[in-house]
């Protein structure tokens, strides 16, 4: 992911409780070995967003993205 696509806006992801403990460390451990990120959009303050997960030690990382038209080409 090119930096310019970075809005700054970062969100540690943690599981909800002992429930979803096993499903999140399944992903944590997929994105972590294979050095991948997941794309995605989520609703944050009733916006649309694009965001990419990513693992890092031991919790997911959720980075706000911008999407392609809200990016300034390059010259």
């Amino acid at each position: 992911i090119e930096p310019e696509y970075y809005s700054g806006q970062a969100y540690f992801l943690v599981p909800d409780g002992t429930v979803g403990a096993r499903s999140y460390e399944l992903i944590r451990r997929g994105l972590s070995e294979g050095s991948l990120a997941a794309i995605g959009e989520v609703v944050l303050s009733k916006r649309q967003k694009l965001a990419a997960v990513h693992a890092t030690d031991e919790l997911l990382m959720m980075d706000v993205l911008h999407y392609e038209n809200e990016v300034r080409k390059r010259e």
